[in-house]
């Protein structure tokens, strides 16, 4: 599980990890979706934010609870159905080998379901990280993160910096899937409208 803030400085996106934490599921205890839950619920991760009319209405002040990815596989089934039946609005990523991504609506999650090639999440993760607008505050996540890519370079005052990515495991996709997503909103929200 990975917590990312996305913080605009100037025309750049850089995102901000907050939290890195691998968390066990089990039918009986529901680890994981239940620090979801908890996160989803909790005032300090809803951001107030302004919404612009484009027809020329002031702006109005918005809360927005924060967005919530899940990795889709056979394994993640009852993760998602606890979620579901929560009513805990979460996109599910499936990867795919194909050579772009897609979206479908309101499929197996509340919210949109996403199709996407392993290596463009990859690729995003990379290039965000080799134009140094990732930032990873704790020195211990950022040990995680060169563990989960497994031959790393350099830590600098919590930058990250890459020359290569060899692999990736779960943690490397969870901080990948809302940097892809932040990255792709333009192309998103006319797909998902």
């Amino acid at each position: 599980m990975v917590l990312v803030q996305r913080v605009r400085k100037n025309l750049n996106k850089n995102y901000h990890v907050n939290t890195i934490e691998r968390v066990s599921f089990n039918s009986i205890g529901n680890d994981t979706v239940e620090e979801i839950s908890r996160i989803y619920k909790d005032r300090k991760f809803t951001i107030r934010k302004p919404r612009f009319s484009q027809i020329g209405r002031p702006k109005k002040m918005v809360y927005e609870k924060p967005l919530i990815f899940v990795a889709y596989d056979g394994d993640t089934f009852d993760q998602v159905k606890y979620l579901k039946d929560r009513k805990i609005p979460a996109n599910c990523i499936f990867f795919n080998d194909e050579n772009e991504w897609r979206t479908e609506a309101r499929g197996s999650c509340l919210k949109s379901d996403f199709y996407i090639p392993k290596k463009t999440l990859v690729a995003i993760i990379k290039g965000v990280i080799e134009q140094k607008r990732l930032i990873i505050k704790n020195k211990d996540d950022t040990e995680k993160i060169f563990k989960a890519f497994n031959e790393y370079r350099d830590i600098q005052d919590g930058e990250v910096k890459v020359n290569d990515v060899k692999s990736f495991d779960d943690l490397v996709l969870a901080l990948a899937m809302p940097v892809w997503y932040y990255e792709n909103l333009l192309s998103i929200r006319p797909r998902t409208a």
